[in-house]
């Protein structure tokens, strides 16, 4: 792997001196980070509310010298992988869905998050009673225009996307511990109603849910007690009402989770830029 990744810092520090002779004046670094999108195998569902239907993905940061995005910021998919959503009609009919053309993607929660959205009259429209959300290895998102802040050039995007992208897959995607307790509580968040308070009833049946799919099997068993702790402790704050809710807690979490692990990715790419 340290073979794999002195190659990729290499060629990109290449590029991006090509960048400084191609262009002198850089575009200011006001412009929102480029981020990676987690590889997810096994699809996660949208849940509805209030009229709009979503799933909150994992990502990271792969620019750590460019702003943090605002919530609400918007992103299109970009790089080597890509987003395979799926919709599924009543009568048990399956429908591919393009994920920049029928969904919103925002920054939900700095680097960390996102928001993959479409509207529950959309879905009804199509005639679909379900829809479900993969991601494929190498995933990236680019900020969509805006007149608050100056683009990024397409090479500064494609260094992103591509070598700084492979590095992130390395030490983030496939952390056999963190990220796969990070995986998990979003699994667990994404089944939970938000804003809402639940029960022991619900959050006892969430946790068998977990253990009856398999998850904890698959799981290294540091990440497993990472993820165990981190529940527990959760349920504990759900219960005592107040501010957070159980949704909120795990969400916290996961993102504690996937900030550890983008704080080991700008370690190793900081010499670089």
């Amino acid at each position: 792997m340290r073979g794999f990744i002195a190659r990729v810092l290499s060629f990109g520090a290449a590029f991006l001196a090509l960048i400084v002779l191609v262009s002198p004046a850089q575009a200011g670094k006001t412009s929102p980070q480029v981020l990676a999108l987690v590889s997810i195998d096994k699809p996660m569902d949208l849940l509805c509310f209030n009229g709009d239907c979503f799933v909150e993905l994992s990502a990271f940061c792969l620019q750590p010298d460019y702003k943090t995005p605002d919530k609400g910021t918007g992103y299109r998919v970009a790089g080597l992988g890509g987003i395979r959503a799926t919709g599924y009609t009543k009568d048990g009919q399956t429908i591919s869905l393009d994920a920049t053309r029928d969904f919103k993607i925002i920054a939900l929660r700095t680097h960390v998050a996102v928001r993959m959205s479409m509207r529950a009259h959309a879905m009804h429209k199509l005639g679909l009673a379900r829809v479900t959300v993969s991601v494929a290895e190498d995933t990236s998102l680019v900020p969509l225009p805006s007149d608050k802040y100056e683009a990024q050039d397409e090479l500064t995007i494609e260094v992103a996307t591509g070598p700084w992208r492979k590095i992130g897959s390395q030490i983030v995607d496939q952390d056999p511990q963190v990220m796969s307790a990070a995986r998990a509580t979003s699994r667990i968040a994404n089944s939970l109603p938000p804003f809402t308070h639940v029960g022991p009833k619900t959050t006892n049946a969430i946790w068998a849910d977990v253990e009856q799919s398999g998850l904890l099997e698959d799981m290294a068993p540091a990440a497993v007690r990472l993820l165990t702790a981190s529940y527990q402790e959760c349920e504990e704050k759900n219960k005592s009402g107040g501010m957070v809710t159980m949704r909120s807690c795990v969400s916290y979490m996961h993102d504690k989770f996937l900030g550890d692990l983008n704080m080991k990715y700008w370690d190793v790419i900081k010499g670089a830029i």
